[in-house]
């Protein structure tokens, strides 16, 4: 690699604390960066070359950049989307695991799109980036959520996150979140998250779902709402620092989403093991078949152990972290 001009940036992966995956609905979602993050390095290069997770890929044609259904698609979708010629260039990034339910191919979209827009001396303004990277998970990757994911890689920090119904049939219609940052004057709140398991997608939990919603079942759609109302009271009780509230709400969030599709065993052992240890609120994420879990807890350090001791691999909140720092 040349010592000339290098660009890095990174996305964080996010999970949502309350409301998923009320964001397919046109719901809100109150939802935290983590820890774990996507990264993207882009430097001079006297070849055109992409580096997915330190594995190499030339590009010497156009018919290199079509997907191919591997490890380097992520780069090609992007640098399509950007309509990227064939300059040379290093790209080199790292992705994040997937089918935990904390944004699986997004935070990496985002990065790249980030990255390759900075190489190019152009704005990365968040909301486009978001959509862009949304819109590339599900035509890439078959992604079905996501859409909150995209806008907390975009945004990173503490948020709660307004979405408005969108015809997904109609590609010219922009509809964009509204984002309300929460972090600061938020600077901590006690959650500990935790994944154990092998990490399972749940497109067909989530298809199911969104399909029974739009085919106006009212358990399904009068749930959603309840939920969204949910959302809006953990604003509130994250504002004033009332635990115990949003502890509370996370539970119902939990209790809804449970008549509503099957929780991983993973996650609920995790959840009981919590609650036993004293936990304000235990809910797993997403439509719960991630073996993805978070919970409110007085001490999560001590919880986090308790996690570990159990074979998962616990990770934090980044509550100000910027989605466009390395």
């Amino acid at each position: 690699m040349s010592s000339g001009r290098v660009i890095s940036v990174s996305a964080p992966a996010s999970l949502c604390i309350l409301g998923d995956p009320g964001d397919l609905f046109g719901g809100a979602v109150l939802a935290s960066a983590v820890s774990l993050k996507a990264t993207v390095e882009i430097s001079d290069s006297p070849a055109f070359e992409v580096w997915a997770n330190s594995q190499q890929r030339l590009i010497k044609w156009a018919g290199d950049m079509r997907l191919q259904d591997d490890e380097w698609d992520a780069a090609r979708a992007a640098l399509q989307f950007l309509q990227w010629g064939l300059e040379p260039v290093r790209i080199a990034y790292c992705t994040l695991p997937r089918g935990w339910g904390l944004g699986d191919s997004v935070p990496t979209l985002v990065a790249l799109l980030r990255g390759l827009l900075a190489w190019r001396g152009k704005d990365a303004l968040p909301h486009l980036v978001a959509e862009g990277a949304y819109s590339l998970s599900h035509t890439v990757f078959g992604d079905v959520g996501g859409l909150a994911a995209a806008y907390m890689a975009a945004f990173g920090g503490l948020c709660l996150l307004d979405f408005r119904p969108r015809d997904e049939s109609n590609a010219n219609t922009r509809v964009y979140a509204t984002v309300e940052r929460l972090a600061p004057p938020v600077r901590r709140i006690p959650l500990v998250a935790a994944h154990r398991g092998e990490g399972r997608p749940a497109r067909d939990a989530l298809v199911g779902l969104r399909e029974r919603y739009l085919a106006g079942e009212r358990r399904v759609q009068e749930a959603y709402r309840i939920i969204d109302r949910l959302v809006h009271e953990g604003k509130t009780a994250v504002l004033e620092g009332d635990w115990e509230r949003l502890g509370r709400l996370m539970n119902e969030n939990a209790i809804i989403q449970s008549n509503l599709t099957s929780f991983d065993a993973d996650s609920e052992e995790l959840a009981e093991a919590a609650l036993n240890a004293g936990a304000w609120g235990v809910r797993p994420v997403g439509v719960g078949e991630y073996g993805t879990i978070v919970a409110l807890h007085p001490e999560p350090s001590e919880l986090a152990k308790i996690w570990t001791q159990m074979g998962a691999q616990t990770f934090d909140l980044a509550l100000e972290q910027e989605g466009n720092h390395g």
